[in-house]
């Protein structure tokens, strides 16, 4: 069994005072997926990449962010969670049932998931 997940097309950026925050991109109007709970990394990818129409090369960075409640005492300073692997599509999975409503943040092409990536490696 699955489980609907929003996602949500655009860029992190971390502010001047290190807190993160996502820029949707405004052309983007929004779409849900439904993640099945053995889902691997390479197959989320792929959904993803049919559903934005995003081709095979289009470097693409996929990011969630725990409920307000799980990142106390650092709040919008705790960086979002990025998926690499099928373990983390694992605990995505399992956390996003304390979630209201799970959104997976798709940053993609290479100029903004290389900023991305800058921004997350530059505590």
């Amino acid at each position: 069994m699955g489980r609907l997940v929003k996602l949500s097309l655009g860029l992190w950026t971390k502010n001047s005072d290190g807190d993160w925050s996502f820029e949707v991109t405004s052309s983007y109007h929004g779409e849900a997926i439904i993640i099945n709970n053995n889902e691997t990394f390479d197959g989320l990818v792929e959904l993803i990449r049919i559903r934005l129409n995003l081709g095979i090369l289009t470097p693409v960075a996929l990011t969630y962010q725990l409920p307000d409640w799980m990142i106390v005492p650092d709040g919008p300073k705790t960086p979002p969670i990025t998926l690499s692997c099928d373990k983390d599509v694992e605990i995505l999975t399992s956390v996003r049932d304390y979630m209201s409503e799970a959104v997976l943040y798709v940053t993609s092409g290479p100029e903004l998931v290389a900023r991305y990536e800058f921004d997350r490696l530059s505590l």
